[in-house]
């Protein structure tokens, strides 16, 4: 049985595929009405973690920061099954993401962090990239469970905060982007030209390299529509803002 723990948008996703391939199920949200209509495709929402996560060879998290992960876990630590595997896959801090591996692992549990470079549909269709890192002995274990939940496992190397710290860079690397296209739209607007054909030539040549548009617009946005492929969730990017500000990063990382 699989614990998941977090069903916003990603999460739902991933249940949904995980449903799919004939696993059994066990959701609970903060919001218990949002993990309701879950259980139409054949999972069992629980209102209480504890019962959630009850014999489960996995428990899976998409939450939103470190300090929700915590919040949530720590409080089941008598609860969850020594062999169980701990996968989060919430975007979070480098040093608290080796702290809390360093923690769960002194209680004899197997903890890794998996954050992901995955929208809703990727989750849902088993497709993007999640990053994983930690021991050796922890990703051989890992890895094949968590292959089939996304497009492809990228290993990181043996420090468990390698994943948290690529995700951060991977999401700067978003804002850079963003605000890229922003001065382009900015300069085609003072030249006379829209930004619809803009953005259709964006997603034309990113569909040529990988055949797939991240614009939810096809070849044919509308004035207003928002290409969600250079979105940045405002969680994610608080978290990159706020390790930058730290210098939680650099200290893991040099």
């Amino acid at each position: 049985m699989i614990a998941y723990f977090g069903t916003g948008l990603l999460g739902a996703g991933f249940v949904r595929r995980l449903l799919e391939r004939g696993e059994t199920v066990h959701v609970w949200n903060r919001t218990t009405e949002k993990a309701g209509p879950l259980e139409a495709d054949g999972a069992k929402v629980f209102d209480d973690p504890r019962e959630a996560v009850r014999g489960a060879a996995q428990i899976h998290l998409t939450l939103s920061d470190d300090a929700s992960i915590d919040a949530v876990l720590e409080p089941l630590a008598d609860v969850i099954p020594a062999a169980a595997i701990i996968a989060d896959h919430t975007t979070t801090a480098p040093t608290p993401t080796g702290e809390r591996v360093a923690r769960w692992t002194q209680r004899g549990r197997t903890f890794v962090h998996a954050p992901v470079f995955m929208g809703p549909a990727n989750a849902r269709e088993g497709t993007g990239l999640m990053l994983l890192s930690g021991a050796p002995q922890v990703r051989a274990r890992v890895k094949p469970l968590l292959e089939p939940m996304t497009g492809k496992v990228l290993e990181l190397g043996d420090d468990p905060t390698r994943g948290a710290s690529f995700k951060l860079f991977g999401n700067m690397m978003l804002l850079v982007i963003s605000g890229g296209l922003a001065d382009v739209y900015k300069l085609g607007r003072s030249l006379g030209i829209d930004h619809v054909p803009i953005a259709r030539c964006g997603c034309a040549a990113q569909r040529k390299r990988d055949d797939h548009c991240p614009c939810p617009h096809g070849d044919n946005p509308k004035k207003g529509d928002d290409c969600r492929g250079v979105r940045l969730q405002e969680g994610s990017g608080g978290v990159a803002q706020r390790t930058g500000r730290n210098g939680s990063a650099a200290r893991k990382l040099g």
